[in-house]
């Protein structure tokens, strides 16, 4: 059996942690045996203890890729539990720390496209004998930056399929956002940040409601910018149309009442949340940064825009509203790009072939 450890940072539940959750539900536990360290406090303990994993805790390293005192205790660890492999998301304590302890199968998941500069490749190659980028864009940056590419792998991101709701619930999720049955509703899931992007799915909502009265905007989730985007959704005067749920744990019911979900990413890498939309059949309206034009092909799952363009997304929200035609043949197409590439148990199986192809080459 080969005894695997993962390693997060983080004290809350982000992309990182969502994502070795997915994958936690498919990994075969007959032929692995894996432990997930985790800083204590974070919110991923009882979520993966309820998957029937254990947890390890520490001390040190919380929300930190790098924190001194955190190495000696990820040493420490690591020497108690003697795994086969050391699987760190993005902490570099624990990489350090693996590579001191001579952790012969040391993978490294690199999940953002930012931070590719040239330390960043020494250290890649250095610490890790595996790295896992989540898209294409993301390989490139780290080839670029010195990482030598037969070390990079690339695995989309995958999910687990939403539940669709009946006619029934999607009208009573509906009611209790305040969004009327005709309403054409187009939804953003993300924190709220700049490099997010909801400024300008703001701006393109503005043009489009000022041609037509039955459509929302939901924005999905919290964070810095929130009041900031409130106040613009105010003085353009459509606060009555743009909706801010705030932190939802399920997204369920927010991405079935959904028409199109919308990404408007300065840079990103495999969005989970157009995974997610793409398992109930949402189209997707994304721009062109980052890894989204290798989960939608323009003019089948969805409609590509250029990053900061608010006219370009309002002119493809008002396409997908007025062709009914291609909005039901580019949400059969989402389920189809859904089911063949974007599933957590299709993400989860490359990941453990990876791992024996790892652990035979350091064996």
């Amino acid at each position: 059996m080969i005894r695997v450890l993962h390693v997060l940072s983080d004290t809350n539940i982000g992309g990182a942690g969502r994502l070795l959750l997915n994958q936690l539900k498919h990994f075969d536990r007959d032929q692995f045996l894996i432990k997930v360290v985790l800083p204590k406090g974070s919110l991923l303990k009882p979520e993966v203890e309820s998957l029937g994993y254990e947890v390890i805790e520490t001390a040190h390293g919380a929300d930190k890729s790098l924190d001194f005192k955190a190495i000696p205790e990820f040493m420490r660890i690591f020497k108690a539990e003697r795994p086969n492999i050391v699987h760190a998301h993005s902490s570099l304590s624990a990489r350090i720390a693996a590579r001191l302890q001579r952790v012969k199968a040391r993978v490294f998941t690199k999940h953002c496209v930012e931070g590719s500069g040239r330390l960043h490749g020494v250290l890649g190659n250095s610490l890790s004998t595996h790295v896992i980028a989540t898209d294409y864009a993301s390989k490139e940056a780290l080839a670029s930056s010195g990482i030598k590419p037969k070390k990079i792998t690339v695995i989309i991101n995958g999910v687990d399929p939403l539940r669709e709701l009946s006619d029934s619930e999607k009208l009573a999720a509906r009611k209790e956002f305040g969004i009327a049955e005709n309403d054409f509703v187009f939804g953003i899931t993300g924190r709220l940040e700049p490099i997010k992007g909801q400024k300008y799915f703001i701006d393109a909502a503005k043009i489009v409601c000022d041609k037509y009265d039955d459509c929302k905007f939901l924005i999905v989730g919290t964070g810095g910018d929130e009041e900031v985007l409130k106040q613009q959704a105010n003085e353009l005067c459509i606060a009555d149309k743009v909706i801010f749920t705030g932190f939802v744990s399920d997204i369920t019911d927010v991405t079935n009442i959904m028409d199109v979900i919308v990404n408007c990413s300065d840079s990103e890498t495999s969005c989970l949340a157009l995974s997610e939309a793409f398992s109930v059949g949402k189209p997707a309206i994304a721009t062109n940064g980052g890894g989204n034009p290798y989960m939608v092909t323009d003019g089948e799952n969805g409609l590509i825009v250029p990053i900061r363009d608010s006219r370009a997304t309002a002119a493809a929200m008002e396409k997908i509203m007025q062709d009914k035609d291609l909005y039901n043949r580019m949400s059969e197409m989402a389920i189809k790009y859904y089911q063949e590439k974007f599933t957590a148990e299709v993400m989860t199986k490359q990941l453990e072939y990876i791992y024996q192809g790892v652990r035979e080459r350091e064996n």
